[in-house]
């Protein structure tokens, strides 16, 4: 969240409502259409559709609670500094700017979690050691689990800085003629 918004609490539980519903809406559809195409296709291309239904069930989450609770900001702005950091005003351009990289950054750190995760954790059902050590099971979901979303959202989060630079080029007219050639804003996370 940029901290120049102010987020109430109902603001807050309608944003967490809107992920839930939206990662379940959206898993539960790509499955159904994997479903769907086992009868029409091959097997394989159902498989994969169906295999990626809980990455776009989270990234679809991730963007709609961040899309909610950052409206205010693509409706209002988010205000924009020079290099010395003195405030010009609100740009709803830098915004979608800086929403569109936090959503990308959702798709980043989600891919080691929904991809890498189960490729590995396939590959260790298959071996002699978890044979041999069934109650190691909850044990290595949970290592493989937690190192992957660490592995995922940490570096994600550092693929674009939180204090974003913008040319006054691409913002709206009134930022052309202030003699500052790039802006500052906060991003978010």
């Amino acid at each position: 969240k940029n901290k120049s918004s102010p987020l109430s609490n109902f603001d807050l539980v309608k944003s967490y409502l809107l992920a839930c519903a939206s990662g379940i809406g959206l898993s539960a559809g790509i499955q159904m259409w994997g479903e769907s195409m086992g009868a029409r296709r091959s097997s394989m291309a159902a498989t994969v559709v169906r295999s990626g239904a809980p990455f776009v069930g989270c990234v679809g989450a991730g963007w709609a609670s961040l899309i909610s609770m950052r409206f205010d900001e693509l409706r209002n702005g988010v205000y924009l500094f020079d290099r010395e950091g003195v405030q010009y005003g609100k740009s709803r351009i830098a915004a979608r700017e800086g929403i569109a990289k936090c959503c990308a950054a959702r798709v980043f750190w989600n891919i080691p979690a929904l991809v890498f995760s189960p490729i590995l954790l396939n590959y260790y059902y298959r071996t002699a050691f978890h044979a041999a050590n069934p109650k190691m099971l909850i044990p290595i979901n949970l290592l493989v689990s937690t190192s992957m979303v660490s592995l995922g959202v940490y570096p994600a989060q550092a693929v674009f800085t939180q204090q974003a630079e913008i040319p006054a080029s691409r913002l709206e007219p009134e930022f052309h003629a202030l003699g500052v050639e790039n802006f500052y804003f906060n991003k978010g996370l």
